[in-house]
């Protein structure tokens, strides 16, 4: 019991600081709302023009609005192979820019530069958090966006989410087994369907229900059967590490659902959501940074070592490829359908790895793939034909209700002919 609670206080220390800014911040944002309320902002004053854009949801001119509806028709009327393509590439990239980005992880944390290593991984968050900010800040005056109408203040909670959703991950894996973390993570598309009707009173389908079941299934059977840790693994699970995971779960799921409301509710684009999210998460990283003095150590480090500072550009341009990936995944195919690709990036590469470099798959991992893919499979097959008994009822209406209307014109003639 005691090492439970000596486990639960290190972990108030470590994530203290970032509730009392959240806190700090959101107290800051209610107080505001009440003092200055949109009747009584003057938008010509640069203070209460930046008040108003941190605090207050602004409304879109009607060209904005018409603009949006046209857009979203546009949108409609792709065809199924179109999103297809378009979904297999947001996957593709997805795939290759956090593999890319795992990989230049590890090096960097293994290396020796000039005889020393790196270990400050949360300056590593940070550089990447500034460059994907910087990054979508550029796109953001390059290419025409839609209106901002979002208050800034709301994304906040999905860095905050997200910071501890990433602290909550690293530190489950101290306490837990292989086998533990295989099945909470393959399990996260459940929790996001959850968390969505949470947010956004979202209503899946028994469909919806059993494909998250069927696709996590798999994805256990294929990572359990196929990787050399899961039968050395010698820790065992603990109450503390079984909280952990469940931290990371929720965290994570509330992110990706939020992400997908604000896109929903504010009409942003990814770009816009990109810029929001980092400067928060940037902010959340400095202040840790500050404290804790490993900012100075990683300034100093980076400076000795040239090479180490390529390596630290490299890896924060490959996370911000990757972020622009996701946001324009959520906005256009929503957060569950992101919790899949991502669910399925350890099967793939996997797969990938061994046709490349002909590693062997057993038995029970060709099973847990053949799941998978067939579980997807099916669900697309299953929504294109549900998409096109909608299309098909909608049409039968409207010419029964042009019908309609024809039988009453006609009505209406006869009867005029027989007054003459």
């Amino acid at each position: 019991m005691g090492t439970f609670v000596d486990d639960l206080l290190a972990f108030g220390a470590k994530v203290g600081l970032y509730v009392i800014f959240m806190g700090t911040f959101v107290t800051i944002v209610r107080i505001l709302q009440r003092v200055f309320p949109q009747s009584v902002l003057n938008l010509a004053n640069p203070l209460h023009r930046c008040i108003n854009t941190c605090v207050n949801a602004r409304e879109a001119l009607d060209h904005d609005e018409a603009s949006a509806t046209k857009t979203s028709a546009s949108d409609v009327e792709e065809t199924p192979l179109k999103r297809g393509i378009i979904l297999a590439g947001c996957a593709l990239g997805l795939q290759t820019a956090y593999l890319t980005w795992g990989v230049l992880q590890e090096a960097l944390m293994t290396t020796e530069y000039d005889g020393e290593v790196f270990t400050s991984s949360q300056f590593l968050v940070f550089s990447n958090r500034m460059v994907a900010m910087f990054v979508a800040i550029i796109i953001l005056n390059v290419v025409v966006q839609p209106p901002f109408l979002a208050p800034v203040y709301k994304f906040c909670f999905a860095s905050f989410s997200n910071v501890m959703s990433s602290f909550c991950q690293y530190e489950a894996l101290k306490f837990v087994t292989f086998p533990t973390q295989v099945i909470f993570k393959s399990s996260k598309m459940i929790p996001v369907m959850i968390m969505g009707k949470i947010i956004d009173r979202k209503v899946y389908t028994v469909t919806d229900y059993a494909l998250a079941v069927v696709i996590s299934t798999g994805v256990a059977i294929f990572t359990l059967s196929d990787s050399d840790d899961a039968g050395s693994d010698e820790k065992t699970t603990t109450l503390s590490g079984l909280i952990y995971l469940f931290g990371y779960i929720c965290f994570d799921s509330f992110t990706s659902q939020w992400q997908g409301s604000l896109f929903r509710t504010y009409k942003m684009s990814p770009y816009q959501m990109m810029a929001g999210i980092n400067l928060f998460s940037a902010t959340f990283t400095l202040m840790s940074l500050l404290i804790s003095g490993e900012m100075w150590y990683s300034l100093a480090f980076a400076s000795a070592h040239p090479k180490a500072m390529v390596h630290m550009t490299v890896l924060s341009l490959c996370g911000a490829c990757g972020q622009l990936l996701i946001f324009y995944t959520i906005k256009k195919f929503g957060p569950l359908v992101f919790t899949i690709i991502m669910a399925t990036r350890q099967l793939i590469a996997t797969i990938l790895s061994a046709f490349i470099y002909g590693h062997h798959i057993g038995l029970g991992g060709l099973l847990g793939a053949s799941i998978v893919f067939g579980a997807v499979g099916v669900n697309i097959w299953w929504k294109d034909r549900v998409r096109k008994n909608a299309k098909a009822a909608a049409a039968a209406a409207a010419a029964a209700s042009r019908g309609g209307e024809d039988g009453t014109e006609s009505s209406k003639l006869v009867k005029s002919d027989s007054r003459v």
